[in-house]
């Protein structure tokens, strides 16, 4: 009865010692963590992108990020990424991706002729256009 205890413990720890030894490959081998503290199962991808606001006309660039053997391919950090594709210009300050504004060729207009405009689109950071008054007044 003895020697059944015997051999009964030691194949007992003989599976102790391979799962100890085995778990921490395994754990590891599972999971990846991204820069912002989400898991990624081995074999499975993330979006990252290099910047979360590129600022005026600049586009969000992403690159698939891989979970292998526990370790996380790329470089990219940010979890998501908001373009501002908005115009800064004076004399209307910001205008949206899109958005347009009036402006006039000159800013007094005399001898009966009538104030000239066009519209000005903002369209990824840049202003079409040339007309630079914001006003125009015929005398």
């Amino acid at each position: 009865m003895r020697r059944s205890w015997i051999v009964r413990a030691k194949q007992l720890s003989i599976v102790l010692v391979s799962v100890c030894l085995l778990m921490p490959a395994i754990a590891r081998a599972a999971t990846c963590m991204t820069p912002w503290g989400m898991p990624v199962m081995e074999g499975q991808f993330v979006v990252a992108y290099y910047e979360d606001r590129p600022g005026p006309g600049r586009r969000c660039q992403s690159e698939m990020r891989f979970c292998n053997n526990g370790f996380l391919s790329g470089f990219y950090r940010y979890q998501n990424c908001v373009e501002d594709n908005g115009c800064q210009v004076f004399p209307w300050g910001y205008i949206p991706h899109m958005g347009s504004v009036t402006a006039y060729r000159n800013s007094i207009e005399t001898g009966g002729r009538q104030c000239e405009s066009q519209i000005r689109y903002c369209s990824y950071g840049h202003l079409n256009g040339w007309y630079t008054n914001q006003h125009c007044t015929a005398m």
